[in-house]
């Protein structure tokens, strides 16, 4: 789902992955967060540097509701199957900013091109063609059809919605724009599915959540019954998505 928004030239597609960004969000907090001698454009924050740089999927309230009511039977699914340790891995490409960049330059405040700088105009150029582009290829996911083959299915828990949508002919909302879901502002496009869903919660995860509830607020820690892994998971995204 993530690689093939990406993986098309520039003369098909304006998408770079070097301005892509990547979350794995589970909604614990004990040990999500990374380290500064860590830090790195290339390595995927975590829940708490999610948090704590103000970050949110902002999609609108009638998606959101589509897409927290699609997670919640996701993780439902997953917890009526003692299944823990999954995470939502979320990609986020900036499209830059937005009005009258699609022509290629910036306006001044006379409605005249400004003639600014080059590299400047090039950005912008490069900005508005990426967010044209998306807009040229939305599909309204509650109107269109196309064929089950055409519809890419991703190995993640949220297969459910993909074939869902397949058998309805319908695009899913995740995936309406370019792959992804532009966000409300049309200055980011996101790129998400539910991934590491095949970890049991068995004996050994039991034992794992008890020793590290006794060094760390047991709430906060990744490792817990399924139950209380869903309903953390869900009250994450119902805060981080917009």
């Amino acid at each position: 789902i993530f690689l093939a928004a990406l993986s098309h030239g520039t003369a098909e597609n304006p998408l770079s992955p070097a301005t892509l960004s990547f979350s794995p969000l589970k909604g614990s907090w004990v040990g999500r967060v990374t380290k500064a001698e860590d830090y790195d454009p290339s390595v995927a924050l975590k829940d708490v540097d999610f948090s704590d740089a103000n970050e949110a999927v902002r999609v609108g309230s009638e998606r959101r509701a589509k897409l927290l009511a699609q997670i919640e039977r996701d993780s439902a699914f997953l917890r009526d199957n003692n299944i823990i340790d999954y995470s939502l891995l979320l990609g986020i490409y900036d499209l830059g900013t937005g009005a009258g960049v699609a022509e290629g330059g910036s306006k001044a405040e006379d409605g005249h091109e400004s003639l600014g700088d080059g590299n400047e105009r090039s950005e912008h150029g490069r900005a508005g063609e990426a967010q044209a582009a998306v807009l040229s290829e939305r599909t309204p996911a509650d109107s269109v059809s196309v064929a089950a083959s055409d519809v890419a299915v991703s190995v993640t828990a949220t297969d459910t919605l993909v074939r869902g949508a397949s058998a309805s002919n319908e695009v899913p909302v995740h995936q309406c724009d370019m792959g992804g879901m532009l966000s409300s502002d049309q200055k980011s496009l996101y790129f998400l599915g539910i991934i590491d869903i095949l970890t049991p919660y068995d004996s050994k995860k039991h034992l794992e959540h008890w020793f590290k509830g006794l060094l760390h607020d047991y709430r906060g820690v990744s490792c817990c019954p399924p139950t209380m892994y869903a309903e953390r998971f869900n009250k994450f995204m119902s805060a981080a998505i917009m």
